[in-house]
């Protein structure tokens, strides 16, 4: 790929104007999960209005405090999922894994990632936060917050 620069060859670049109604689902209550497969995080859903009269972005910020115990394959992976098909981009993120090395039982780290849908037609959408364990072994989680910021 001569002549390309890092960011032309790693990055895909979106604008996102107009961006400005935001919408906040959060959960308090500690919860965990063994499940394989993608499971709905318990409130961590919510159905918000795109506005606008054509497709635009919707930016899906998600931070919460999670553990994974030091067993292999204990990793934690997160996505959102729009409207029960639509998923963001990145689709998926390793989210925790292996958080007590030392085995101490000390846990619960602050996490935090960004996702993007670049084309969300205007009306009413439903977005859920949905997270599944690799290896089969327990992950947990507490205090969680999905923002969604839209037009």
């Amino acid at each position: 790929m001569a002549g390309l620069t890092c960011d032309q060859v790693f990055a895909s670049k979106f604008r996102c104007p107009n961006t400005i109604a935001v919408d906040v689902a959060a959960g308090i209550p500690f919860i965990f999960t063994s499940s394989q497969t993608f499971q709905n995080i318990p409130d961590n859903g919510l159905i918000f209005t795109q506005g606008g009269s054509g497709p635009g972005c919707v930016l899906i910020h998600y931070s919460a405090d999670v553990f994974s115990s030091d067993t292999p394959d204990n990793v934690m992976v997160v996505r959102p999922l729009l409207d029960s098909a639509t998923l963001a981009t990145p689709s998926q993120v390793v989210f925790t894994a292996d958080d007590d090395e030392d085995s101490d039982g000390l846990f619960f780290r602050s996490r935090a990632f960004q996702f993007l849908f670049p084309a969300v037609a205007p009306g009413q959408h439903q977005i859920v936060m949905q997270w599944r364990s690799v290896g089969g072994t327990v992950i947990n989680m507490h205090g969680r917050t999905m923002t969604v910021t839209h037009q």
